[in-house]
């Protein structure tokens, strides 16, 4: 008996309750779903929601689409519009398009567990940092109508006012590229002056500032879930390689991974890098398992957003600091 309790006392207790690392495990997760070919009969959201409204309301970022100002929108009701948890006196601010709405969910329980309260501020098709000209539908191919779009920069004003009332802790932002007319968009150094000029603005109310990268986007592929349901027993196909990330045939994701990376490079702000949370190395699948990744072609979807949480919070952790 005596023997038994010396070997267990040498086991290697660490090893058998080791926590797996959420990057690692997702990581291995992206690989697998690099090479899917076959859609679940249980993928989530079902295919009978696909191409319906119920789609916009279970696949995209929260229901709670007050709290994301539409086009004639220049402020949302703030106090309805906080989440995560509501007792914490440490309060993230979220500020942007939808490019960070597509993130509430993942915040919102983030939040919750890590205690954060967390503001949501956000405008569709309006970026947080200042333009030239601000266009709305962002988004179009060359030779289609440019539509003005004079609500954003009034609500961007708001939302920085909101920001010096609220005095948040933390502020996180992101955004899309802008067009500029209907045959031009912004440029690398365009976007990387608008984000200093927006970090300088929001430092003046004490919060420390951090941008989230891009996600990867569809623009030029068919969307999600159309691609899905076009090749339920080949998937893959509905994946991207990453070199197309910064390929001049995808012009608006390249130039903007280029202003991201300059950002980074010159220390402008630090950015939280989301494509671990999207991709591997060399593919970013639209379907992992049996959740759909993505809402539409430039959007996460709900189900994915909370499913990378663990992942998110440890991308996170390195920039919190001791806030």
């Amino acid at each position: 008996m005596a023997f038994l309790v010396a070997i267990s006392v040498i086991l290697p207790q660490s090893y058998a309750f080791a926590t797996p690392d959420p990057l690692a495990v997702l990581s291995m997760e992206l690989a697998a779903a690099s090479v899917q070919q076959k859609l679940p009969l249980d993928v989530q959201p079902p295919p009978s929601e696909w191409g319906t409204s119920q789609w916009t309301h279970d696949a995209f970022s929260l229901p709670n689409n007050f709290c994301f100002a539409l086009r004639t929108d220049v402020q949302v009701p703030v106090q309805a519009c906080h989440f995560g948890d509501l007792h914490s006196r440490k309060l993230l601010a979220l500020f942007g398009d939808s490019q960070i709405y597509q993130w509430l969910p993942a915040f919102d329980l983030w939040g919750t567990q890590n205690g954060w309260q967390v503001v949501m501020l956000s405008k569709a098709g309006c970026h947080p940092w200042p333009s030239p000209t601000y266009t709305y539908d962002e988004h179009r191919s060359a030779g289609d109508t440019v539509i003005p779009y004079p609500e954003c920069p009034i609500f961007n004003a708001w939302a920085k006012r909101q920001l010096v009332k609220l005095k948040p802790t933390l502020t996180i932002v992101s955004g899309g590229i802008g067009t500029l007319s209907s045959l031009a968009s912004e440029h690398a150094i365009g976007i990387e002056q608008g984000v200093a000029t927006l970090v300088s603005s929001i430092a003046k109310t004490g919060s420390k500032v951090i941008m989230l990268g891009n996600t990867p986007w569809f623009i030029q592929d068919q969307p999600s879930p159309l691609c899905l349901s076009l090749h339920t027993t080949a998937v893959a196909r509905c994946s991207i390689s990453t070199s197309l990330l910064t390929s001049p045939t995808r012009p608006l994701m390249a130039e903007m991974s280029r202003a991201i990376d300059m950002i980074a490079k010159d220390n402008v702000v630090p950015v939280v890098r989301v494509l671990p949370l999207l991709c591997t190395t060399r593919r970013c699948p639209t379907v992992s398992a049996s959740t759909v990744m993505y809402f539409d072609g430039t959007h996460i979807s709900h189900q994915w957003a909370i499913h990378v949480v663990p992942a998110l919070s440890e991308l996170l952790q390195p920039f919190l600091g001791t806030t």
